[in-house]
């Protein structure tokens, strides 16, 4: 089966969404809402004055990104032999990603919004909305974005290395590279070469291209796998 049907994309990402959270929807929502307060009082007590909700809308960010490797994960553990083609279920895993985390802002804005206005009836009653007051720095969205094909390669990367497909030489040396490609733009606003502003356009431009690098890698090391997963059936 490896021709790509987006209908039988949707079914198994209907499948992943169902089974992990779907099954009891109210406790799901409640452990997503408990999940916001913690990060909203943990922005209180790490945040600067004045810079909780910056860092809190941050935070919510990042987890809702890095909570979707449990879709990567529920796929290896348990999915791998469900009758669809390997870029099917890879596809799935970045648009089951996607809606977890749409879903999981949409009730950050809610809780966490009405979090902070009614902390601020403490101090000057105002009424806070996150992600769309004013002051709201969008560039976290991105990197955020760029987190979730970064830790499906180390993970599929690691698991081959640990086969002895790939050296750990030549693993830990990719990641050293990473690195210093992604602080290249940093380097040259440092030295003087450019602003401020060119530096987060070729950050932006190297992040996009890496992201795009390590979706088309994650995915042929991802159908290998598959193929390990069949013969050992």
């Amino acid at each position: 089966m490896e021709a790509f049907s987006f209908r039988r994309m949707m079914l198994f990402c209907r499948l992943q969404m169902v089974e992990m959270y779907g099954r009891n929807i109210g406790r799901t929502l409640r452990v997503g809402a408990a999940a916001v307060l913690v990060i909203c009082l943990f922005s209180l007590i790490f945040g600067e004055e004045g810079e909780s909700v910056s860092v809190a809308e941050r935070m919510m960010v990042v987890c809702s990104f890095v909570a979707s490797v449990a879709f990567f994960s529920d796929l290896v553990a348990y999915r791998m032999m469900v009758p669809a083609s390997p870029a099917e279920k890879y596809v799935s895993v970045f648009v089951s990603s996607l809606l977890l985390s749409v879903m999981f802002l949409a009730l950050s804005v809610l809780v966490g919004s009405a979090f902070f206005t009614l902390l601020s009836f403490f101090n000057e009653p105002s009424l806070t909305l996150l992600y769309f007051r004013e002051g709201f720095d969008a560039s976290g969205l991105v990197g955020a974005m760029f987190m979730l094909p970064l830790i499906i390669w180390v993970l599929l990367y690691s698991r081959s290395a640990s086969k002895r497909r790939h050296s750990k030489l030549v693993f830990f040396g990719q990641l050293a590279g990473l690195v210093c490609f992604l602080l290249f733009p940093t380097v040259l606003r440092a030295l003087g070469i450019i602003d401020r502003p060119s530096a987060r356009i070729v950050t932006a431009c190297v992040s996009l291209l890496l992201m795009l690098i390590f979706i088309v890698q994650s995915y042929r090391l991802f159908r290998r796998l598959e193929m390990d997963v069949r013969e050992n059936d």
